[in-house]
This record gives C-alpha cells, structure tokens and sequence, in this order.
C-alpha cells in the first residue's frame, strides 16, 4: 500500500468515526504531507512504519537542535502514530486525551464548530486551542441537554463561566473567554439563534487583564 492509498483509507475511516472535517483537513492533512515529503525525498512510496519511524527520529533531532518546537514535534509524533495504528490495525482509536476529539458533539454543532474555524482564519497553533474552547463550551450544554444554543440563556452561560474558572488555569481560562467572545460573534454575524454571549466574555476577558 502506497502512503497515498494509505491515506485516502484514513480519511474515509476519520469520517466513518465521526471526527471533523477541521480534524480532518487542517489538522492532520498538513501533518501527513509532510511526512508523504519525507517519502519522497528518499525515493519511496511504499507505506512502512520503519521508514514513518526513521522520519519521526530525524524530527525528534531537529527539535532537540532547536530547530522546530517542542509543540511542532508533539504534532509530527501524534500523526505519525496514527499512520501506524491505522496501516497495522485498519482502523482509528478515539483518543479521549485529545484536545477537540474528547468533546463528542452533535452533527449540527460540528457544523458550527467547522464553519467558526474556517470564518476566522486562524494559524495551525491558535486553531488548535479555538477548536479546543468551543468544543468544550458546546459539549458542556450538550450534556446538559441543550441541543443547540437556541434554548441556553445568559444565566446558563454564566454558570458555565463560574464553573470552568475552577477547572482550568487562568492563562487557560484567558484564552478560553476570548476564543468564546470570539464564537458568539460569528453566531450574531451568521444570525444563528444563541444567547448574546459576546459582551459578556469581552467583558470578563477585559477585567480578567486588569
């Protein structure tokens, strides 16, 4: 099996798991060309663990060089552990561990989350941690019984303010209030029906930088 067919096959299972096209297409794709590069470069098109292996080694080297970052290589090992999994079991494990995948959300709101990334244009770090917020701010009023933002009010967000400001650290916590006020925005301009959230982060984002 080529890398190519290889990952057409990886594709097509992510779909059938129910991960996201933004999981799909601009996160793991990028990775994966690289390393189908890498392939290439030696003069090779046969998938081979060995040779995946041989490639994460030359990356775990350049980051100890300091010629890549430490979050570049973690991405590069993640991918490349998946290219394996999937050639030696033919399928994909869902890891809860994932920032994005353990916040398993309705396909209406995948929706929302896909259009939200693609409408702000974010760089390959910031949309890792704008999936991250989103998906956990929907899938906290998911399991609450909230089908879709349409039935959540101010009060029910504030409480999941007061609840997340426990949980998460406060450069976390910062970061999260304004990829939120972020979000909210996008459903005003879009006119999707949700509470009108947007002021609110902005404000706690605003005196959290006090």
């Amino acid at each position: 099996m080529t890398i190519g067919e290889l990952t057409a096959q990886m594709v097509v299972e992510a779909k059938r798991l129910g991960y996201s096209d933004v999981s799909i297409w601009h996160n793991w794709m990028p990775r994966v060309g690289v390393v189908t590069k890498y392939y290439r470069e030696q003069g090779l098109c046969v998938y081979d663990p060995a040779v995946t292996d041989e490639f994460l080694q030359e990356i775990t080297r350049r980051c100890e060089s300091g010629k890549v970052s430490e979050n570049y290589f973690r991405k590069m090992r993640q991918i490349t552990k998946r290219l394996n999994e999937f050639y030696l079991t033919g399928t994909l494990r869902m890891d809860v561990t994932l920032r994005g995948t353990k916040y398993v959300l309705s396909s209406s709101n995948e929706r929302l989350v896909d259009l939200f990334v693609v409408h702000q244009g974010y760089g390959e770090n910031t949309r890792d941690d704008a999936v991250w917020a989103v998906r956990k701010y929907l899938c906290h009023f998911e399991r609450l019984g909230h089908e879709t933002l349409a039935t959540v009010t101010i009060d029910d967000v504030q409480r999941f303010i007061l609840k997340v400001a426990s949980e998460v650290k406060t450069s976390t916590l910062h970061d999260l209030f304004l990829y939120l006020r972020h979000f909210h925005t996008f459903l005003k301009e879009i006119g999707e029906n949700a509470p009108d959230g947007a002021g609110l982060f902005c404000a706690i984002y605003n005196f959290a930088h006090l």
